[in-house]
């Protein structure tokens, strides 16, 4: 009885590291951008009216186009896929598409759900390498090296460093003209509906359930589940750069959101 107690908590304790490490800090972050994500949209829509929706533009499309990435890469048909309308302040685009049923449809629809949010930092790092001449600076092994030091505040000290060294490189390493100011009106209408909604959220909860069944249900098998943590530890380095990315479009979003109630307060 001791070696199967044993067993079940080794298993569940792989398992929750496994998570942890996936889906821990993007989840936080992806909270925070929904967040302030709502303030904004409150904001613009309130006290700019048109002039904020037409803003957003780029960034509506870009969210709804990650959602339509998401339904092609799990092999959801889309039904409708508009990715600007102006018939109503409530919802500016969409995306209607099959739904699946099962564990693989739970999985899907955290991918499609999350789509914006990867795909919007995509779609970051593409701006700043075309048109502000910034280079990626996040190293994982270096905000990493330091094990004397408590893992969260290490995690929270390498990603507020690199995120401060990527906004650095973006506003001091670029080439000022049309194609950086460009750059920026992309970059800030893309990051500031790069979050997710309610409903997105929702459906995030529900695929991330699926998809701890599927790795308690790998981790069953020891040499499965140590191929799983193996894995998670070569691609740490990438999920560190996409953190990074995650927190560089909060911290955009929190700049607009401060400029917008500047500007809101000097146009009452």
């Amino acid at each position: 009885m001791a070696t199967i107690t044993q067993y079940i908590a080794g298993v569940i304790g792989r398992v929750w590291w496994q998570l942890a490490q996936l889906f821990a800090v993007p989840f936080a972050l992806a909270v925070a951008l929904q967040c302030v994500g709502r303030l904004i949209w409150q904001l613009g829509g309130n006290r700019f009216g048109n002039a904020y929706w037409y803003f957003v533009v780029p960034g509506v499309a870009c969210h709804e186009t990650g959602h339509a990435v998401g339904c092609l890469l799990t092999g959801c048909k889309i039904h409708e896929f508009v990715p600007f309308t102006r018939k109503d302040d409530t919802r500016l685009g969409y995306v209607r598409h099959s739904v699946k049923k099962g564990l693989w449809g739970g999985m899907s629809a955290f991918l499609i759900s999350s789509g914006p949010v990867w795909f919007g930092c995509i779609a970051i790092v593409l701006l700043t390498r075309l048109f502000g001449g910034a280079g990626y600076v996040a190293r994982y092994s270096d905000c990493f090296s330091n094990n004397s030091v408590p893992w969260l505040l290490e995690c929270a000290h390498g990603l507020g460093s690199s995120a401060v060294a990527f906004l650095s490189s973006i506003f001091l390493d670029g080439t000022w003209g049309w194609g950086f100011a460009l750059c920026l009106y992309l970059g800030f209408g893309i990051a500031s509906e790069i979050g997710l909604s309610g409903v997105d959220l929702q459906n995030m909860c529900r695929g991330l359930a699926a998809i701890a069944l599927a790795f308690l249900g790998g981790n069953l098998i020891p040499q499965v589940g140590r191929c799983v943590s193996a894995g998670i530890f070569i691609i740490l380095p990438w999920l560190f750069k996409f953190h990074v990315l995650m927190l560089v479009a909060l911290c955009i979003n929190i700049m607009l959101f401060v400029v917008m109630r500047l500007v809101a307060r000097k146009v009452r």
